[in-house]
């Protein structure tokens, strides 16, 4: 709940202050400033406060999904490490070739 007050009262406090200075595309960067052949970005965010917050707490909540799934396959794949290791304490023999000589008549 504190988060989502958190949020709200940001995006309130930063509604007043969203006008926001040109953006121009120069190339495959983004300036404040025109650059020789620069194309202006339309930057304005359309949505609406409760739309912003929402779009917030979804990345939010996806975030913090990922970071558990990131987690157990860590716990995974260590579990599987030590499966792997415990069954294979020693290990393998290498085997060198030998040269074959063939007998000619």
């Amino acid at each position: 709940m504190k988060l989502i007050a958190t949020l709200i009262m940001c995006l309130l406090a930063s509604a007043g202050a969203s006008a926001q200075s040109a953006v121009y595309r120069c190339g495959s960067a983004y300036s404040q400033s025109p650059c020789p052949q620069a194309r202006f970005v339309d930057v304005d965010d359309a949505r609406t406060v409760a739309q912003r917050v929402d779009a917030q707490l979804l990345a939010a909540n996806d975030k913090r999904l990922g970071d558990q799934m990131a987690a157990e396959r860590l716990a995974r794949d260590a579990a599987q490490t030590r499966a792997t290791k415990s069954a294979h304490t020693k290990p393998a023999k290498r085997v060198h070739a030998t040269k074959i000589k063939w007998f000619r008549p």
